[in-house]
């Protein structure tokens, strides 16, 4: 069981740190260990990502908290306030979706539109950053005119991360490059966003950890190995987020897609 739990670990904290779909590497690894992972342990693996997002962006937490603390002074038009306001609108669309298919139980299991998305979300996140609109001429986001909007825009697009093999991370630099931000801010709010819809999603499914019955030092070890995979990807992500073409990433998510096609019809 452990060897099951170190592999899903490696794979969830490489893949959640780059626009690669985490869920459609979780499902092909399942296929190969016939294995297929619960939510409960998928909400688990998420407690070393997130930890390794506030990680890597300390100073996007800290904002968020100190906004809130401006908003209950009624301080409505500091610039952490307003970071606090529009994090929340941007994460209120996804958290009321994930929450609706959370008491539902729904779940997207096929694992061919598992491979369609992640092909197709692919192309996508390539075509918006080298060709796509830009709604806005703003790289970074200071609050200016139309901050709300885009905000509300950001919120609406995101709740597609929803959907195993879109990317969490993927479609939220997505729409930021669609908004008009520069790579690097667009990274930045991504990962801030994701914080609070990984911590949202951990939260509802904390109650099922005890049918895990992990130890203590399995849980330290699980969120280890998550959390030192996932910081370093993304602090290598974040320093080549310049230099390379998302063009990679869509040839290497129709590479897992077929990766994904073959293995289901083997099994």
């Amino acid at each position: 069981m452990e060897h099951f739990l170190w592999v899903y670990g490696l794979v969830q904290g490489v893949t959640e740190a780059i626009p690669v779909s985490s869920s459609s590497h979780i499902r092909l690894v399942a296929l190969w260990m016939s294995h297929l992972p619960s939510l409960a342990l998928e909400s688990a693996l998420h407690i070393g990502t997130g930890l390794a997002f506030c990680g890597a962006y300390p100073s996007s937490i800290v904002k968020i908290f100190i906004g809130f603390g401006h908003i209950l002074k009624r301080k409505y038009s500091t610039p952490e306030a307003r970071w606090w306001i529009f994090s929340t609108l941007a994460s209120l669309p996804v958290l009321i979706l994930g929450g609706i298919l959370h008491v539902l139980h729904l779940r997207l299991q096929r694992v061919d539109i598992i491979a369609f998305l992640c092909a197709g979300f692919g192309l996508l996140l390539w075509w918006c950053d080298e060709y796509g609109p830009r709604f806005y001429s703003i790289k970074l986001e200071n609050f200016q005119k139309g901050w709300v909007q885009r905000a509300c825009i950001l919120g609406t697009l995101q709740m597609c991360a929803l959907f195993p093999g879109v990317s969490r991370l993927g479609a939220c630099l997505l729409a930021c490059r669609c908004l008009g931000y520069s790579r690097g801010e667009s990274l930045r709010i991504s990962i801030a966003l994701g914080i609070i819809s990984i911590f949202a999603c951990v939260t509802l499914e904390a109650p099922q950890w005890i049918s895990l019955n992990f130890t203590s030092y399995l849980w330290i070890q699980i969120i280890g190995i998550t959390f030192v995979t996932c910081w370093g990807t993304l602090w290598i992500f974040r320093y080549y987020i310049n230099r390379i073409s998302f063009l990679w990433f869509f040839i290497y998510r129709c590479g897992l897609a077929i990766i994904l096609l073959y293995s289901c019809i083997l099994s």
